[in-house]
């Protein structure tokens, strides 16, 4: 399925074990070998903590295997939620119970092109003319964000009892970033206290990424490390720009001129609320919304078939349509438990399946990092997909095959809590222009 010059990225679920990882990256050695990077996608932050753990041990022993055959090292890459939310603790026990011990923890937690920066320690959104510490944004309410402060470091101490102490993380700051040398910030790091069990970097902009990974390189050609990065998506598709191993990702294909979108959106962010909103008002838009009812219903395959018939009806007279819940109409953006996340996940997934098998003048979308795992993996059976960059700031181009297993197709996906008001605007059009 992997093309040249795309990033190899494979899908896993809460049923993927060590022997079947392991065969997957076996079965794709050369390409992965070619590419020198790959991502394992998985709905780690959206899972209980055992369940988590468990996911990122199988995840671990593999990779583990891998490296024996490998002919070559290879640094692995967990990535940070920009809100600071996910399953941090039990990613970490997890790999390392499987994968074996690391020695340090570096953190590049920034999401720049979206507002998200680290500016001393600490974590901020800039939206306009303001700049919010995050535990003051909206996202504090989420579950996931049990704190009263920003600094990442405290924020460590409180969810990562490994940690146990904010004397055991230090900090690169913004001003050591950009007036000392990258080499001479490297020597600081392999000469830290032995006390210090992570660093956490600054980043503002993307000089400020360029400049850590010079730090990181020369830090690693040390050799002395055993390193377990935390990045956020600024850090890791930089890091992918500097392998040379993504294309150009406005190359899109298999979307026709007449082609309309399909825009599944199971995020519930402010930011998501206007964007819908916002794209409502356009011309040739509808919205199919699974009520709370729908959610609750005690026969989900008749409201599967009433939203199916709602979005070929839509998508044959020429209209974009938003496939989303009642919560986009709600003032609160407090998460439903895990059980109602997951009766939206699997209609919309299996929403997503009948419709592929009929509408074929469309091409996806889906806003919320959680609920693309689920509707590509669950919805439409992908296992693999290529990672192509950034179309657009926040927009991530991926190539998939969802028709006929020969042809490849573009599709999209936005977090669920990023993007101006107008983004899905902006996509639609980039789009139509490409």
């Amino acid at each position: 399925m992997f093309h040249h010059g795309n990033v190899p990225a494979f899908i896993i679920d809460e049923q993927t074990d060590q022997e079947s990882l392991y065969n997957t990256f076996s079965q794709y050695k050369e390409r992965i070998n070619e590419k020198s990077i790959f991502f394992i996608a998985t709905p780690s932050r959206r899972l209980d903590e055992n369940a988590s753990f468990t996911m990122n041990r199988e995840i671990g022993y593999a990779l583990r295997r891998f490296r024996e055959d490998f002919d070559r090292g290879f640094r692995i890459i967990s990535k940070i939620d920009s809100c600071l939310r996910s399953n941090y603790e039990p990613e970490f026990r997890g790999l390392t119970d499987g994968y074996g011990v690391f020695s340090i923890e570096i953190l590049v937690p920034s999401y720049i092109e979206q507002g998200r920066i680290t500016v001393h320690g600490s974590q901020y959104i800039r939206e306009k003319s303001n700049i919010t510490p995050i535990h003051e944004s909206e996202y504090a309410g989420f579950r996931g964000l049990e704190f009263k402060n920003s600094n990442i470091a405290l924020w460590l101490k409180s969810r990562c009892p490994h940690i146990s102490s904010r004397r055991n993380v230090g900090l690169v700051c913004i001003d050591k970033i950009r007036r000392q040398q990258p080499e001479e910030i490297a020597d600081t790091l392999i000469n830290r206290p032995k006390n210090v069990k992570a660093v956490v970097f600054d980043s503002c902009d993307k000089d400020d990424l360029t400049a850590i990974y010079r730090i990181l390189f020369h830090f690693e050609a040390f050799g002395q490390e055993k390193m377990f990065y935390k990045f956020g998506p600024s850090m890791i598709n930089r890091l992918v720009m500097e392998l040379k191993a993504n294309s150009n990702p406005n190359h899109v294909s298999g979307i026709n001129p007449s082609d309309t979108a399909i825009i599944v959106a199971g995020s519930l962010s402010t930011i998501t609320k206007s964007q819908i909103a916002n794209l409502r008002d356009e011309e040739k838009t509808s919205l199919v919304i699974l009520s709370n009812n729908d959610i609750e219903s005690l026969t989900p395959n008749k409201v599967i078939e009433k939203k199916r018939r709602k979005i070929l009806e839509y998508n044959l007279r020429g209209d974009n349509v938003v496939l989303t819940t009642e919560y986009w109409k709600e003032s609160s953006n407090e998460y439903p438990d895990i059980q109602k996340r997951d009766k939206v996940l699997n209609l919309l997934a299996e929403i997503c399946r009948l419709t592929n098998e009929q509408v074929k003048n469309r091409w996806i979308v889906i806003k919320g990092s959680d609920t693309a795992l689920h509707v590509l993996n669950h919805g439409f059976g992908l296992k693999e997909f290529d990672y192509c960059g950034q179309i657009i700031p926040g927009v991530i181009h991926i190539k998939v095959r969802l028709d006929d297993g020969c042809t490849n197709k573009s599709c999209f996906i936005i977090g669920g809590n990023v993007g101006e008001e107008d983004l899905l605007i902006k996509l639609i059009k980039t789009i139509n222009h490409t």
